[in-house]
Order: C-alpha cells, then sequence, then structure tokens
C-alpha cells in the first residue's frame, strides 16, 4: 500500500496533488476537538493529524501522524506505535514527518501494524522520494 502512495506522488503534479490533499483533509481530518485514550497507557493523546472515517466505530481508521518540525522524539514514535498497535483503534498505517526548513529534505517514518518502521527522504525541490535506513 505504502509504494503505492508513493508511486502517485512521484507521477502527480505538485499542484494537483496539493489541491487533492486539502480536499482530502477538509473531508477526512478531524482536528484536536478528540482526546484519544491509548489501552494501555489510559493517558490522553492528540495526534497532529488523523485521517479516518467519522461514526465508523474506528473500523475505518486510515491513518495518523505526528509533524515536526525538526526531529522527532522517542514519544513521537511511541505515540504513533500506540494507535496503530492498540486493538481499539487500528490505523492502517501511523508516520511521523520531520520538515527540516533548513534542509534539502523531509523525512517521513511509516509504521505499520506488522511493527516496522520504513523510513523516506522526499526531496524538496524535485520531490523524488528514496528509501533510507537512517
Amino acid at each position: 500500500m505504502q509504494a503505492g502512495y508513493l508511486n502517485v506522488i512521484r507521477k502527480t503534479k505538485m499542484d494537483e496533488l496539493q489541491k487533492s490533499i486539502i480536499e482530502a483533509l477538509k473531508l477526512l481530518i478531524q482536528y484536536d476537538t478528540d482526546l484519544i485514550k491509548t489501552q494501555p497507557k489510559e493517558e490522553c493523546i492528540r495526534p497532529d493529524i488523523i485521517v479516518h472515517e467519522r461514526r465508523s466505530g474506528n473500523r475505518n481508521n486510515l491513518i495518523v501522524i505526528e509533524a515536526k518540525k525538526n526531529y522527532d522524539a522517542k514519544g513521537d514514535r511511541e505515540k504513533v506505535t500506540d494507535l496503530v498497535k492498540s486493538g481499539g483503534f487500528r490505523y492502517t498505517v501511523g508516520a511521523v514527518i520531520s520538515y527540516f526548513p533548513m534542509k534539502e529534505f523531509v523525512k517521513i517514518k511509516f509504521f505499520t501494524p506488522d511493527g516496522t518502521w520504513k523510513k523516506y527522504l522526499l526531496n524538496k525541490k524535485d520531490f523524488t522520494i528514496k528509501e533510507t535506513k537512517r
């Protein structure tokens, strides 16, 4: 599934992609109006972005995203991991995005239900994406 999304990003003009994302966000994102309680810790957390179908009983939770200006912290990754692995929320995928204003790339880390992190660098100039181990 992730590879398919990356191929779409590579093939789509940026203006069209931005318009599509904005429209999708208008329809699907629930802002920080709800607190989410993770199962084992029972602490309240607020992810930066969640994409899901409202009133679906957590059956159609698509992605949870933590967005950072600089390097992400262990707590950011744990928040994403908890929401993807949680039996109650079952997000399809989680992501931690680090923008790095002074660098030429954006770092994107995806966490999937199989328990693995996939890491990518998105070049800000030409929007090419490459997998990385860092």
